[in-house]
């Protein structure tokens, strides 16, 4: 079975941890190029809507914590 694991670093390289793994399957059977487009159709339209939602939660963390750090 085919599996996409994705690896998030922040500027300085350090991995950005996250609650669940970052795996997304791909499924079985992927010999054809359709299967294979299908796969990667449906990766995008699963796996980067939960990618960009953990980068937006990460970014708006960021903001809300700004103001208390120039702050202090």
């Amino acid at each position: 079975m085919a599996r996409i694991r994705i690896s998030m670093e922040d500027d300085e390289g350090h991995e950005i941890q996250s609650e669940q793994p970052r795996v997304y399957e791909l499924g079985n059977g992927l010999e054809r190029l359709r299967a294979i487009e299908a796969a990667v159709e449906q990766f995008k339209a699963y796996g980067l809507v939960h990618l960009e939602a953990e980068l937006l939660a990460l970014a708006q963390e960021r903001f809300v914590a700004e103001p208390f750090k120039k702050g202090a």
